[in-house]
């Protein structure tokens, strides 16, 4: 935590010097006001982080200064302090704004607990407040890489549609078949992307709700291997399965297809003409373990530390022309652990991929 800076508003020169002694022993930064005046315009002039204010003063009494400060704004805590300690006082002084109360004579190790409870306090304030400029940095970068991710492919759209509507691609049918099919194309990369903007914002707020059921994940595999099994054939990809069912689990049948949706689609997706796929699955006790692998392009080292973050996609020549949202395998990661698993990977670039995932075979709601 970086310093905090105090200041003493007391007119008794020697309770000055006694806490500033006692907190600059503790390294804190300490200035001293020996009136009203002369603390106000310090706290005024800003750097200082927390001000402990006597009750009386020569010009003014320190109700007043608290007064000020909530006036004006100032974000410094105060903790009075007094000679004239009641309850009445303390609670007219809490109820201005003061953080705490501390009655004289005090030891230093009073001293030293009310400001260590007050630094916690600043502490605690400086993170939320840091939490809250990261959070808004983090919003604001998210809503500029959604932006570009959607108006790239609606400017593309465009385009097309202005060709046609130009007459630039003529009478010839299959001129207009070709241009029609990149703007479905484009359409649909758009579409997954919002719905992986959805699954995601669902997930992390919390309101994604699990409905874990009995289920056999065997089924499960079978059913999405089917689903992929035209896109594997255009590319001449050989998918094999490597698993016994039924594969018993209790678990959310929704979640587990978004994860090994992704994961088999991807292997397809990034894998070579002529290329493989191998889904194994097996439990063993408590655990079900499910593998896709491919003999893809496979993964840089370097990319394999940031595969799982969001909007994150691979830049390399063999990925130049791959459509995707970059929100697949974050969304995959936090499905995961949402249940009670994890993932790991194993890559070598220009060989191959294997996505090994592990989750309890039976899930609590």
């Amino acid at each position: 935590m970086e310093a905090v800076r105090i200041l003493v508003i007391d007119d008794e020169e020697g309770m000055r010097l006694g806490c500033r002694k006692v907190l600059e022993r503790r390294g804190f930064e300490v200035k001293t006001a020996a009136d009203g005046a002369e603390g106000l315009s310090l706290l005024r002039s800003g750097g200082i982080d927390l001000a402990l204010v006597d009750y009386k003063l020569p010009d003014r009494d320190g109700m007043s200064i608290l007064d000020e400060v909530r006036s004006e704004g100032l974000d410094v805590p105060c903790i009075m302090i007094t000679a004239y300690a009641t309850l009445e006082s303390a609670v007219a002084a809490t109820k201005k704004g003061a953080y705490d109360f501390l009655a004289k004579p005090f030891t230093p190790a009073e001293l030293n607990a009310a400001v260590d409870k007050a630094v916690e306090y600043i502490r605690l304030q400086r993170e939320a407040k840091r939490l809250k400029e990261e959070k808004k940095r983090v919003r604001l970068e998210f809503v500029r890489i959604v932006s570009h991710e959607l108006k790239a492919p609606l400017a593309t759209i465009e385009g097309y549609l202005t060709n046609l509507l130009e007459g630039y691609a003529g009478d010839d049918p299959e001129a207009w078949r070709r241009i029609l099919e990149r703007c479905k194309l484009r359409a649909e990369g758009m579409r997954k992307l919002i719905e992986d903007l959805l699954d995601l914002t669902r997930i992390e707020s919390g309101s994604k709700e699990s409905r874990p059921e009995e289920m056999d994940l065997a089924a499960l595999l079978d059913d999405i291997v089917e689903v992929f099994e035209p896109q594997a054939e255009r590319k001449k990809v050989v998918v094999e399965k490597e698993y016994r069912p039924p594969i018993p689990m209790f678990a959310d049948v929704g979640e587990l297809r978004i994860v090994f949706t992704n994961l088999v689609s991807n292997a397809i997706k990034y894998n070579r003409e002529g290329g493989k796929v191998t889904v194994k699955a097996a439990r063993e006790g408590d655990e079900v373990t499910v593998e896709v692998s491919d003999t893809g392009i496979g993964i840089r080292e370097e990319d394999r530390k940031k595969l799982f973050t969001e909007f994150f996609r691979a830049r390399t020549p063999e990925t130049r022309n791959i459509p995707g949202s970059g929100l697949g395998l974050a969304i995959v990661r936090k499905l995961v652990e949402l249940g009670g698993g994890r993932i790991e990977v194993e890559s070598e670039y220009g060989k191959g991929t294997t996505f090994r995932v592990t989750l309890p075979a039976r899930r609590e709601g």
